[in-house]
């Protein structure tokens, strides 16, 4: 779903107004992919569906594609959404 973020917006009443993806130096690609990790495991259990269930079928085959030099994150997308006028 993140890779379509920007037309679930729209889908949803939001006007998209900036979406850019943003690379990631490969210098600070093994730094990144830490962070992903750890944001994950800090999650606590319950508060985002979405979250456990990516954590719950992923986390354990990405931390050993880490282990094996893998780096699962290559960039970042931003969104900028705006609520439609309302009369």
């Amino acid at each position: 779903w993140v890779d379509k973020i920007g037309p679930l917006m729209t889908e949803n009443g939001l006007e998209v107004v900036a979406l850019d993806r943003i690379k990631t130096r490969l210098s600070m690609l093994p730094q990144i992919n830490e962070l992903h990790l750890l944001s994950m495991m800090d999650v606590p259990k319950g508060l985002s569906a979405a979250v456990d269930d990516f954590r719950d079928k992923h986390l354990d085959v990405l931390v050993n594609e880490y282990r094996n030099g893998i780096s699962t994150i290559d960039g970042f997308i931003c969104v900028v959404g705006k609520k439609p006028h309302m009369p």
